[in-house]
């Protein structure tokens, strides 16, 4: 399965697949002929009032997605007709602003690709999952090995390449089909992208964040948050990966600059909290 997003004025491709509007408002100075879509959900946009409050600011734009989440979760029968044609192939949502960035289309595409990768978290069957390749190792402790991140800010990425036993280009991918890309801000002070890329490699993350207490309080496998900050009022923090082995305690940095990506200089780290990762049997 692929969900891509798309500005409908771009030219249409057969690789869009299943192209669907999810614009409230027919866009401006295109006919339908010229749209070449398959659906138009014109109510899975966001309410108006949203619409008008949101205006596109950067700077509302991760209240916009937890309200537009909210309104979506309302919506079951609309994402139901949307997620139905998802396992069918490649669909592209199309939006008509020009922020490429800070629109419906990528939060709607958020909000299904969290629900479908829950769904698949919570039944046995596998006929839909993503295509996800396949660790070459044994995702214990032992043979967890650091994994480096090739972009700035892929430590999440990076991060679960390295419990799932997988490269950072194949954890890339996965990411990639899931709509979680390193680029995007959203990423930066917020962990609910990194659980379903967890869950697709058959790893089960902890609901909630913990507050980091003391080295030996933290379970045997953590995605851990250090250099925690704030820019411009936001959260941010670099993700690592902690083990507890035979081999004792270390911390798995994905940082290119390190001269070792295994760190045990842990009084220099400084946590903030962490996030418990259970392996499947």
């Amino acid at each position: 399965m692929k969900v891509m997003v798309k500005r409908i004025y771009a030219p249409a491709a057969r690789s869009d697949g299943f192209r669907v509007l999810v614009d409230r408002l027919w866009p401006r100075g295109i006919s339908k002929s010229d749209a070449k879509l398959d659906l138009w959900l014109p109510d899975l946009g966001p309410s108006t009032a949203l619409r008008q409050w949101f205006n596109h600011d950067p700077a509302r734009w991760e209240e916009f997605q937890h309200r537009y989440h909210a309104e979506l979760k309302g919506k079951t029968e609309l994402v139901s007709e949307l997620k139905g044609q998802v396992p069918r192939g490649t669909v592209t949502l199309l939006y008509s602003v020009k922020d490429e960035q800070h629109n419906q289309a990528v939060a709607l595409r958020s909000f299904l690709m969290i629900r479908l990768a829950a769904g698949r978290h919570g039944t046995r069957g596998k006929k839909h999952a993503v295509v996800v390749e396949g660790p070459n190792t044994t995702m214990s402790g032992r043979a967890l090995k650091p994994v480096v991140q090739l972009e700035r800010t892929g430590c999440g990425i990076a991060a679960v390449a390295a419990i799932a036993g997988v490269s950072y280009r194949q954890a890339q991918r996965t990411a990639n089909q899931l709509g979680i890309y390193a680029t995007d801000r959203r990423l930066w002070s917020e962990t609910t992208y990194v659980r379903p890329l967890l869950r697709n490699y058959r790893l089960c993350p902890a609901s909630t964040e913990q507050p980091f207490l003391s080295w030996s309080s933290l379970p045997d496998l953590a995605l851990l948050a250090i250099k925690w900050h704030r820019e411009r009022g936001r959260p941010c923090w670099h993700w690592v990966v902690f083990v507890r082995d035979s081999d004792g305690e270390r911390v798995l940095d994905s940082k290119r600059s390190l001269k070792s990506h295994v760190r045990r200089d842990f009084g220099r780290m400084m946590p903030k909290w962490y996030l418990a990762v259970v392996t499947k049997r």
